[in-house]
């Protein structure tokens, strides 16, 4: 059990609820994680969970969904503005931790190496709801730790 495991097991009974703002360059900077200076996208945030995500020439506008799915495996799944665009960046975006179908983008989000450290904690996420503000992501969370579950 790792030492994250460790902690989480300490506070079984807990339930917390708050929320996290992230800023644009923090995002940008996690996406450059483990990529080339050159080969990851850029997202610029706009109100009303507006994200555009610039990834060399193309540029793609979405909306991104008020909740997420939440548990072992969390995932956000995007709406795209056109097919052709999920076209273009599923050409140009080789991840493994993202998916295609239409014009829907998925990121397994237990998957992105930058959040690799949260692999303990995700099981215990039991709601999430994104919002955005220009340049800020807030992500509001309600945790419950019930019982130690590994991911």
């Amino acid at each position: 059990m790792g030492e994250v495991a460790v902690r989480i097991a300490q506070l079984r009974g807990t339930n917390a609820a708050g929320t996290i703002q992230i800023t644009e360059a923090a995002l940008n900077d996690a996406l450059h994680v483990g990529t080339g200076a050159g080969s990851a996208p850029t997202i610029r945030l706009f109100d009303d969970n507006l994200v555009e995500v610039r990834y060399g020439m193309m540029h793609a506008r979405a909306v991104l969904p008020v909740a997420l799915d939440t548990g072992a495996a969390p995932r956000v799944t995007v709406a795209l503005a056109s097919t052709v665009v999920a076209w273009g960046l599923k050409a140009a975006v080789r991840q493994p931790f993202v998916e295609f179908n239409g014009r829907n983008m998925t990121i397994h989000l237990a998957s992105v190496p930058a959040l690799a450290s949260f692999r303990d904690v995700w099981p215990h996420v039991t709601s999430a709801q994104l919002s955005t503000a220009p340049g800020v992501l807030r992500v509001h969370l309600s945790v419950s730790i019930s019982g130690v579950r590994h991911g």
